[in-house]
This record gives structure tokens, C-alpha cells and sequence, in this order.
């Protein structure tokens, strides 16, 4: 298979990934409409996949109507972003609190720097071919 058309591909798989991901965050902030603390209990340490480097994924504790709700953040970093007894507006779905996200200064940039990544490999596939 030619090089361009390989780059081409990837080029379209990244902005669709990039278009999904950014779908989820956007019905992630319209069903998740109540907001409370929560504060990180621990770093969860796990394997992230590339060589297995290590990331520390947050677990936030939170109280929805008497009810504690341990929740781990989807996203990891190695150093840890939050430390132990950090506190962090968590915004959640009243009706399924397991559903919930942090709110970002720029919630999309995630989505947004995947799709600008796929355009450009489809357009450095153009200029290849």
C-alpha cells in the first residue's frame, strides 16, 4: 500500500477519534449539571499502554444525598496533578453520579488538538502523494 494512503488513513482515524472524543465531553457537561467537592483520596498508579509508563489517575470522593461515590478521573499523569486531600469542584449526572467530569478551563482541548493532528496528517498526506 502506498505511504500516503497509510498517512491518509491515520489522518482520518485521528480526527474521528478526535470528533468522538469531543462528542463524549460535550454530553459529559450537558447530563452533569449538579456540582460538589471532592477531594482526592488517592493516586491510582497504573500502566498506560506505551512501554508502560506510569500515570496516577486521581479517585475523587464525593457526597450525592448521603451517598459516597469513589470516582477515578479518566485521564493520568505522571508526576500526579493532584495531591492527597486535594480539594476539586466535581461536576455529576443527578441521576447517575458515577457520571462525572472536572471542569476545565478549555473542556475541548483534548478533542481539539486530536482533530487539528488528523487534518494536518491528512494534509501531509496531499502533499506526499
Amino acid at each position: 500500500m502506498d505511504t500516503y494512503i497509510v498517512v491518509f488513513i491515520c489522518g482520518i482515524l485521528f480526527t474521528g477519534v478526535g470528533i468522538g472524543y469531543t462528542l463524549w465531553m460535550n454530553r459529559k457537561i450537558k447530563v452533569c449539571k449538579e456540582y460538589t467537592d471532592g477531594f482526592i483520596i488517592e493516586n491510582q498508579e497504573r500502566g498506560t499502554g506505551h512501554r508502560n509508563r506510569r500515570a496516577y489517575f486521581p479517585i475523587f470522593s464525593i457526597v450525592v444525598n448521603g451517598t459516597e461515590y469513589k470516582l477515578r478521573h479518566y485521564s493520568g499523569s505522571n508526576p500526579p496533578k493532584y495531591k492527597i486531600g486535594d480539594k476539586e469542584t466535581v461536576y455529576y449526572n443527578p441521576n447517575k453520579p458515577e457520571q462525572f467530569y472536572i471542569k476545565e478551563k478549555f473542556p475541548f482541548k483534548v478533542g481539539l488538538i486530536i482533530i487539528l493532528f488528523g487534518i494536518g496528517t491528512i494534509v501531509l498526506s496531499k502533499l506526499i502523494s
